[in-house]
């Protein structure tokens, strides 16, 4: 089986969980005997061609570039089409295209059309449900898009049960388009065994302080100013917290900035990108991690955080439900509510031992539940049906 996976991002350019997804689901199709070949953009790096066992991946430069966000992607698709057209054309065999997210969209769908191959797309947000509606241009022309990959590929995949939901509303698919695949967590590449915990702890707060985790891009919609309402609110109850915020974002700048105003501004760390080892590490010394989103489709950091036995505060936005049972392997909260949010961190901290042994249960939830060996036989059986074999 041929497998050409269209994507944005692939690392070393990773900005969410798409770039997430793509990056541990390419390899482990691979594991399971599936030649695939992943076509990406060489937007930070990386070398332009590589191949391990069954996986290979091209990185491709090239595109006008324009200030025009839409143009400059349409304009990176035609390489991305191009060689990706290379490959379908000199590697004998069927083929079968799977796309995620609408900035691959033009090279996915002129390769159906010009080679007959079969296209799977996976969604992984939607422009709609970021927003809470289409208010500009731009964002009128992103759902436009979203809306022409969503009909014109033969099946789609949704990464839980809240994003088939708004593919089927914002879009019109057909229940029967439509599956629910989940993202995963890979515990061995999280861990750290021999992490100094204590020198960890030392660098970001004091001995006597807790440490409250954010991690994810630091945009509006992930509910980083939620978390901001909700700090002094924490302090008042529990004032020994220390919050770090992890993640860079355009909102990162007015964050800081209104962090910085405020008399418990000493109470919050804001660390913008970090590498992984140093995120995993954080991880591993917070006494609660929280995810105040106002839209999730699915909640890979909460993921992450489960997986490292991380107590969790999420709120009750898409797809977290899906991740976090409430009061059984975390605490779920209002999305939106600083009130609601506070409540659930402190009520966390005041209660370590019922903490610890939902973080247990959610340890085993995700690395039972959501391994990515599991889903890449789930994703195998979905490209199987759609070829016939």
């Amino acid at each position: 089986m041929n497998v050409l996976i269209l994507s944005w991002e692939f690392p070393p350019h990773v900005v969410g969980g798409l770039g997430a997804h793509v990056a541990h689901l390419a390899p482990e199709l691979a594991n399971l005997g599936v030649h695939v070949h992943v076509v990406t953009p060489r937007l930070k790096g990386g070398e332009p061609e590589e191949s391990s066992g069954a996986l290979s991946v091209s990185r491709v430069d090239g595109g006008e570039y324009a200030e025009d966000f839409i143009e400059n992607a349409l304009a990176v698709n035609d390489y991305l089409y191009g060689r990706a057209a290379a490959i379908v054309g000199t590697q004998p065999g069927g083929w079968l295209i799977h796309a995620h997210d609408w900035l691959v969209a033009e090279a996915a769908i002129r390769l159906r059309d010009d080679y007959g191959l079969p296209l799977l797309a996976t969604i992984h947000a939607t422009e709609y449900g970021r927003n809470q509606g289409i208010h500009t241009e731009l964002q009128a022309r992103i759902h436009q898009q979203e809306w022409r990959l969503v009909s014109e590929a033969a099946e789609v995949i949704a990464c839980s049960r809240f994003m088939a939901s708004q593919i089927a509303e914002i879009f019109q698919a057909p229940a029967s388009k439509l599956e629910v695949i989940p993202n995963g967590v890979d515990v061995s590449r999280l861990e750290i065994s021999a992490l100094d915990r204590a020198a960890v702890r030392r660098e970001y707060a004091r001995e006597n302080e807790k440490i409250a985790l954010y991690v994810g891009r630091l945009v509006a919609e992930k509910g980083i100013y939620v978390l901001l309402d909700s700090v002094p609110k924490v302090l008042e109850i529990y004032p020994a917290v220390k919050f770090i915020a992890v993640g860079s974002g355009p909102s990162l700048e007015d964050a800081r900035w209104r962090a910085d105003q405020a008399d418990w501004s000493s109470s919050i760390q804001f660390t913008g990108f970090v590498p992984d080892e140093v995120r995993n590490g954080l991880y591993q010394v917070a006494d609660v991690a929280i995810f105040p989103s106002l839209y999730e489709p699915f909640g890979i950091v909460a993921l992450e955080a489960m997986a490292l036995g991380v107590p969790v505060v999420a709120s009750d936005a898409g797809g977290l439900v899906e991740v976090v049972d409430r009061e059984e392997t975390g605490v779920l909260v209002d999305a939106g509510s600083p009130d609601s949010l506070a409540w659930g961190i402190v009520h966390v901290l005041e209660q370590p031992a019922l903490s610890q042994q939902r973080a247990e249960r959610a340890y085993e939830r995700a690395t039972t539940e959501f391994n990515w060996q599991a889903i890449a036989q789930r994703t195998l059986a979905k490209y199987e049906r759609m070829l016939g074999t």
